[in-house]
């Protein structure tokens, strides 16, 4: 999905205002000897007090576990995640690096201040990462090539290009999983009107006037962050015949955004959704937790979003629904009945490369995205990236099974990343100007002309 935006994560990491919030998950307590009694863990020696040594006899009982200690820093873009998934992962990892003390911090504003840090040389040792916002070169500088740290790591993911810089061919991330774009919809009530899964757009805007005449929102707007334009710009992106060509050729004319280019049409279909009456009654105001709050009580039938969006439903919503009531199907964004399915890594993890306490940093990346990778995957929805490794969760092999063709996105090249950050465009920006009411015809020019005064610079 965009290099999408993390829908479960990223949309809730930009709607909250900016600030940090740093919570130590670490267990505070170690069970020792036949009687279970607890024990606190022994201080960290100062100075001018060393650390006793350890006898051969206790040497000799040591795990290479317990050779691994000392204090690491995870920076996540997940602070939905700190309170639930990782206080009992967390335990776990200290259950087999007892000497490791892990501290994690979050944002409210994650990848702006994930690079103010960059800039300040103050790096957490892990770290997540949206990492299609990150130039090759910052990999370089700031992120531990792991390649041949954990080489059969690597080997066993697939859809991580963006992590691959294109001058060494290094990984300096792994991806937690693949993310998509598609169409959710609530299979009771399908059920209940006796409608079928819309396989082409005039389909999903007579269901969605179906639904619509039953009281429920027919088709979720939910406009009110920009950012939940991205999958409309992401459905543009599976149309075009090859990424990289079609953004380079863009890069050498001055008016690249035409009606029959892949924005051009995506800006039509957006506008003809609007103009259905099948939204909710505001959706330029309806926001990102209203809409999963209504999806999960049953009062919206369907919604084009990522695929890690509906396994959090049911848990938005008034207890009326479980996971296992919603379906997932590619987005018919023509009338061709085989719409194309857009997918791309979502959000990584990797190593700062000038981390204080490397071993205890590899120690815990390889726990997290090895042993714990299959866990956190199904969790959080995610398409598996590592190969062998399955998500077993009904809509994500309900949409396996659809067979679409499936649109793997690129890493933008750098040139064309620079480019739009100086003429500051980024795409799902312009689609919510469509939804706000501005024509497609009216937003191209605006686009064409942004974009012909920024190659005059």
């Amino acid at each position: 999905m965009c290099s999408i935006i993390s829908a479960g994560g990223i949309c809730t990491m930009l709607k909250r205002a900016a600030a940090f919030v740093t919570t130590a998950l670490v267990v505070s307590t170690l069970f020792a000897g036949c009687g279970g009694s607890a024990s606190s863990p022994a201080a960290t020696p100062s100075p001018t007090q060393p650390a006793s040594q350890p006898s051969a006899s206790d040497t000799a009982s040591q795990s290479p576990a317990d050779n691994v200690s000392g204090n690491i820093q995870l920076f996540t873009y997940r602070d939905d995640l700190l309170n639930t998934w990782y206080q009992q992962a967390l335990a776990d990892f200290k259950t087999k690096y007892p000497n490791v003390t892990v501290t994690t911090a979050t944002s409210k504003n994650f990848e702006p201040d994930l690079k103010v840090k960059m800039s300040a040389n103050d790096m957490p040792d892990i770290f997540t990462l949206n990492s299609v916002n990150f130039s090759d070169a910052q990999r370089s500088q700031y992120m531990l090539p792991l390649d041949d740290v954990f080489p059969d790591l690597v080997s066993q993911w697939q859809g991580n290009d963006v992590n691959v810089n294109a001058s060494d061919k290094k990984t300096y991330g792994l991806t937690f999983g693949l993310n998509g774009v598609a169409l959710a919809y609530n299979k009771k009530i399908f059920s209940d009107l006796g409608l079928t899964p819309p396989k082409t757009l005039n389909d999903l805007i007579t269901d969605g006037k179906k639904i619509k005449a039953t009281g429920k929102i027919g088709f979720v707007g939910c406009f009110k962050q920009s950012w939940n334009l991205t999958q409309y710009w992401n459905a543009a992106q599976a149309q075009m015949n090859n990424e990289a060509s079609t953004y380079a050729n863009w890069l050498n004319t001055d008016t690249p955004f035409t009606p029959d280019s892949e924005i051009g049409k995506m800006m039509n279909v957006l506008s003809q959704l609007c103009a259905a009456g099948i939204m909710e009654d505001d959706p330029v105001s309806y926001d990102w937790e209203p809409y999963l709050k209504d999806f999960g009580s049953g009062q919206a039938g369907m919604a084009f979003t990522w695929t890690n969006t509906p396994v959090q439903y049911a848990g938005r919503g008034d207890g009326s629904t479980t996971v296992d009531d919603f379906g997932m199907v590619p987005f018919p964004y023509d009338n061709s009945g085989s719409p194309a399915v857009y997918e791309s890594a979502d959000w990584s993890m990797a190593i700062s490369k000038d981390s204080k306490n490397l071993p205890a940093a590899e120690a815990f990346f390889k726990w997290h995205m090895d042993g714990q990778y299959a866990d956190y995957a199904k969790n959080n929805a995610e398409i598996s990236a590592r190969k062998g490794t399955a998500t077993d969760i009904g809509y994500l092999n309900e949409l396996a099974a659809s067979s679409a063709n499936v649109h793997y996105g690129v890493k933008y090249p750098d040139d064309f990343k620079t480019f739009i950050d100086k003429i500051q465009m980024t795409f799902y920006d312009q689609f919510a100007d469509v939804a706000a009411g501005t024509s497609p015809a009216d937003e191209l020019n605006k686009m064409n002309t942004m974009w012909k005064q920024g190659r005059a610079q």
